[in-house]
């Protein structure tokens, strides 16, 4: 068991269960799939994922009102996602209503994937402090506000390559202050029918789809 490298763990219960330790030092991947709302990880607790480079958190799109990183009802707190320094890609497709703080997430990402998180507030803020972040792609029903705001400064998205916003249907505007996201190379826009509103120095580097 402690030679596993990836590892799936799908059907959490809501049942109360024996908590157990688990080491596993040398996995690479790990991707769970909750189904019922509940505040224990199926009574698992992760020790040691030093060597954990891709995190994946999906559900079913029927059973997607689950909390992942807030701690109420579903507790992360057994990932211990902050001492995942090795930690990489993250792909969260579950519902989540509010970003965790800035120290409760891995610390070197350079790929982030969020997807029916529903968020009431704008995740940049919070993101844009990740210095290695790379990737963004905010997926259908990720963010439920009209806004999107990046305030300005060259410590906000340092490395940020590439920005995809992709069916959000509440949004109307993408404002980005001066000096934001200095080493943007790409936005991609994709079924926003609503969003009006790009930043100027943007616009000869996104690509825009209606459907």
């Amino acid at each position: 068991m402690r030679q596993l490298r990836h590892l799936i763990l799908s059907g959490f219960t809501n049942a109360k269960v024996q908590q157990i330790d688990v080491s596993l030092p040398n996995l690479q991947s790990l991707h769970l799939k909750p189904i019922f709302s509940t505040g224990y990880m199926g009574g698992l607790r992760f020790n040691n994922l030093t060597s954990l480079r891709k995190l994946a958190i999906k559900t079913d799109r029927s059973n997607m009102y689950i909390s992942i990183l807030n701690l109420s009802p579903l507790n992360l707190s057994p990932l211990n996602l902050p001492r995942c320094e090795n930690l990489r890609k993250l792909s969260l497709g579950v519902y989540m209503e509010n970003l965790p703080d800035l120290d409760k997430l891995p610390p070197n990402l350079t790929k982030l994937i969020l997807k029916f998180t529903e968020l009431v507030e704008s995740p940049l803020e919070t993101l844009k402090k990740l210095p290695k972040l790379k990737i963004l792609k905010l997926g259908e029903l990720s963010y439920k506000g009209r806004q999107i705001i990046c305030s300005g400064g060259p410590d906000n998205f340092p490395q940020l390559e590439t920005l995809e916003i992709h069916d959000l249907t509440w949004l109307e505007e993408l404002i980005a202050e001066e000096g934001a996201m200095p080493r943007l190379k790409k936005l991609s826009i994709v079924r926003c029918s609503g969003l009006t509103v790009i930043p100027d120095r943007f616009r000869n580097i996104t690509t825009t789809t209606a459907g």
